[in-house]
């Protein structure tokens, strides 16, 4: 069947049976999305919990990181998103995705396998990210959640993509 700008379509597999959803082909059967001129995706920070106290570690859990949903709002993050989790006591990085614990606890809790490798008491920067392209990726300024030993937030801001504090560059040729 063709479409109205000479491109076949062909039905996807998503989308309940009753109705279909139609995508578009090029001349050799494969789906296209958008202009071919579209340029690629950069993943950018979109926001960190810097230097978090880990408040438990449970293995017999599922998996996930519990987070207090006070830090998941400051920080961007939503339920079930991908974050990276960076254990600054032991090096050991991980990824798993968010779940909301109760609000205002300051909790911190490390679900599943991953407690393998984080335990109570670490510090811990909790990363996640976003897709943008080019232009967008240009102006990223990623929010910065900083958290005393209780996980109280004490203040945010946004990054510059600047180290701080500034490294010495004397002597860099």
């Amino acid at each position: 069947m063709a479409g109205t700008d000479g491109m076949k379509l062909a039905r996807t597999l998503t989308g309940p049976p009753s109705r279909p959803i139609r995508a578009p082909l090029d001349q050799r059967g494969i789906f296209v999305s958008g202009p071919r001129r579209m340029s690629p995706l950069r993943t950018m920070l979109a926001g960190k919990i810097h230097r978090a106290t880990v408040t438990e570690a449970r293995l017999d859990y599922e998996g996930s990181i519990t987070l207090d949903p006070n830090l998941m709002e400051a920080a961007g993050i939503l339920p079930y998103e991908l974050v990276h989790v960076l254990d600054a006591t032991n090096g050991a990085r991980l990824e798993t995705y968010a779940i909301q614990g109760r609000r205002g606890s300051g909790e911190v809790c490390i679900n599943g396998a991953a407690a393998h490798l984080v335990q109570r008491g670490d510090t811990v920067i909790i990363l996640n990210y976003h897709h943008l392209g080019e232009e967008a990726a240009r102006g990223a300024a990623p929010r910065h959640v900083y958290v005393d030993a209780r996980n109280r937030i004490v203040r945010t801001a946004y990054g510059d993509g600047f180290a701080t504090p500034a490294r010495d560059t004397a002597g860099i040729a």
